[in-house]
């Protein structure tokens, strides 16, 4: 139903963490296959397309009017534990064996950019600059949760909370990883800690940023379940269900059962009393 208000449980970041005061407005929504929406995470590009690897490696495609189509022709997706989609649309696949870039040109029809060998069991990836990639997941013989390395599989660093000889906690591995174009700046975020961790685009720790337990309607979010950019570069955590972006700041919920494409009306920042506006992560 077009122009519906509707009721999720959002935690909108402002400057020191200020939740803000936020209506949600449905555009659509639509159902999709039963099972399209599995690991690995959806991902929405800037143009609005929303691509999901579901049960048995197929693969759905929603655009930006909420079409539902499926495709099932590219095997490089099929393989993917962890996507990513750049300002370009270009589509980052980490799987268990090798990294790749691929091109969507139309449904059904890919071309695959590059691909790297590197044996990763990702769960998120994240596309930086000049041919580099983020990833967060274990490798073997690594004590770290997040790597940097290039779109061929060539490993720069591996860098977090962690050391060489240590086997890393899955906490830090599991969760979301945002990269910021404008501060070039790594975001990740814990699926099961109330924090985002911020690093530099060569993988120094920048700061921890502490979100405490946020609280909707008296239940409270023990696990995240998304992590995007929403209007004005503010950076939208979702719980209980999955939440992507496109280049409006529009999000697209995700279900098992159906997308919702929503967005996000805010007060003006001067009609917040005592919100004191700072550069977003």
């Amino acid at each position: 139903m077009p122009g519906r208000c509707l009721i999720l449980p959002v935690f909108l970041l402002i400057a020191h963490y200020c939740v803000a005061h936020v209506q949600l407005l449905e555009e659509w929504q639509v159902d999709v296959p039963l099972g399209a929406a599995g690991l690995p995470h959806p991902v929405v590009c800037p143009n609005g397309t929303l691509y999901m690897v579901g049960q048995g490696g197929k693969i759905t495609v929603v655009d930006r009017q909420g079409k539902v189509g499926s495709d099932s022709h590219q095997t490089v997706l099929k393989a993917a534990t962890a996507l990513a989609c750049d300002a370009q649309g270009r589509l980052y696949v980490a799987s268990p064996d090798f990294v790749a870039v691929v091109e969507p040109k139309s449904t059904g029809d890919y071309r695959v950019v590059s691909t790297g060998y590197a044996k990763i069991s990702a769960y998120a990836i994240a596309a930086a600059e000049d041919g580099r990639i983020f990833v967060a997941g274990r490798r073997a013989g690594n004590g770290f949760p997040l790597h940097l390395m290039t779109t061929d599989g060539k490993m720069i660093r591996s860098f977090g909370e962690g050391s060489p000889n240590s086997d890393p906690s899955p906490v830090l591995m599991d969760g979301f990883l945002l990269w910021n174009a404008r501060e070039r700046r790594l975001l990740m975020a814990p699926r099961t800690m109330p924090e985002i961790q911020v690093y530099s685009g060569d993988g120094d720790e920048v700061s921890v940023k502490d979100l405490g337990v946020p609280q909707w309607e008296d239940e409270w979010i023990h696990e995240l379940w998304g992590m995007a950019f929403g209007p004005s570069g503010r950076i939208v955590i979702q719980g209980l269900v999955r939440v992507g972006s496109d280049r409006d700041g529009v999000l697209y919920f995700v279900s098992n059962r159906r997308v919702r494409r929503v967005r996000i009306v805010t007060l003006e920042d001067s009609d917040m009393p005592g919100v004191s506006l700072e550069p977003v992560l």
